[in-house]
């Protein structure tokens, strides 16, 4: 209803109908050019404009007063209520990840984890008991002498893990997080080269070749 209202009182801030324009309107004839009929009916509204400013001005005045008064009663009506009937309810459907197969490969882009201070020399993506894996392989940047890895396990269930964030349950322990190790041997970058279980194989730049197990944590030799 107010909106209705407010389309009226537009109208009639603008509308010259009643103030002439209509009276000296023509009927156009069937066969006239529609441009030339648009042409006088112009002419005839801007003639009623001079012909009645002071009538204008009312019209004008009357329109924007009904106007405030709508906005005031909307702000004093305040919002629309909701409709009716219970809020919304979320539905989470699973979403189970599914094995990826076990690759080593050179890396695209830096990797997801801007505070760790690696350069990445070969990338690992394994499955182990059910969780997918992404293993970073390289040096720290500010000392070429670490080998590092980083160690990014994926949610079994992306979307019932989300959902216990939004619940604020607790989420699946250690996934979706990347954590990086240190290699203790310092012997240089390191390189993943395959895989074996559990375990990511690497060389290392100044020594002899080892493995980093992602279910213990552990740098164990290969």
């Amino acid at each position: 209803m107010a909106r209705a209202r407010l389309r009226l009182a537009l109208i009639l801030a603008t509308s010259l109908l009643g103030l002439g324009a209509v009276a000296s309107f023509t009927h156009a004839r069937a066969d006239e050019d529609p441009v030339q009929v648009q042409k006088r009916k112009d002419e005839a509204d801007a003639k009623a404009v001079m012909d009645h400013p002071e009538e204008l001005r009312k019209r004008k005045a009357a329109a924007w007063a009904e106007m405030e008064r709508i906005h005031a009663e909307q702000v004093a009506n305040g919002p629309p209520p909701p409709p009716p009937g219970p809020p919304p309810t979320l539905v989470w459907e699973p979403c189970p990840q599914a094995p990826i197969p076990s690759t080593v490969e050179a890396p695209i882009g830096p990797g997801p984890f801007n505070d760790l201070a690696l350069s990445i020399v070969m990338v690992a993506h394994l499955t182990v008991n059910g969780s997918n894996y992404n293993v970073w392989t390289g040096y720290g940047d500010e000392d070429p002498v670490e080998g590092k890895v980083v160690v990014y396990r994926f949610p079994k269930d992306p979307c019932l893990n989300e959902r216990s964030a939004y619940e604020h349950k607790p989420t699946e322990e250690g996934a979706g997080i990347p954590m990086g190790y240190d290699d203790p041997a310092r012997q240089g970058a390191l390189r993943a080269t395959r895989i074996e279980g559990s375990r990511v194989v690497f060389t290392r730049a100044h020594g002899p070749d080892g493995a980093y197990d992602v279910l213990t944590g552990q740098f164990v030799e290969p």
